[in-house]
């Protein structure tokens, strides 16, 4: 709690440098009692940098998984957010693979598959986007494709 309160004083002394909203944007789980204060300085930092991929991403990830409040995020704001962050920066490997997660837990499976698989691409050593990966293959039947995914995942695990 102690980081978060001193990177949303740095947030509010710069409202629109990166540095501590990267840090901010990696602790919406860490202190849940201040989740709303790290959203609200990451939608203020997205306004002041409307094209910074990890502004998007981040900003997605803590109305998804960081606010405690109840009220249920707008799952088509965090994908909005997340395809945002893919398209501003291609390579950013976190944001396809929350992406294939959220399209995956709404069942838009063969949406899911691309973006994982495009996750997999971006990242060969990841292995929790193998592992995603695999379960969604193996939703959809592609049980050889799932059992390929699934044993790169244990490869990568083992390391």
């Amino acid at each position: 709690p102690d980081a978060v309160k001193a990177f949303s004083a740095a947030s509010d002394l710069a409202p629109s440098d990166p540095r501590p909203h990267q840090f901010l944007g990696e602790m919406y789980g860490v202190a849940p009692d201040l989740a709303g204060e790290v959203t609200k300085r990451l939608a203020r930092f997205l306004k002041a940098q409307p094209r910074d991929a990890l502004g998007h991403y981040h900003y997605a990830m803590s109305l998804w998984k960081g606010e405690r409040t109840g009220e249920p995020a707008s799952l088509k704001q965090v994908e909005a957010l997340l395809r945002r962050a893919g398209v501003l920066d291609p390579k950013l490997t976190g944001a396809h693979l929350e992406l294939g997660i959220l399209l995956s837990e709404q069942q838009r499976f063969d949406e899911a598959i691309a973006v994982l698989a495009r996750a997999t691409q971006l990242e060969p050593s990841h292995a929790q986007a193998h592992y995603r990966l695999a379960q969604v293959y193996q939703r959809t039947g592609k049980k050889e494709l799932a059992a390929q995914e699934f044993a790169i995942f244990e490869r990568l695990k083992g390391r």
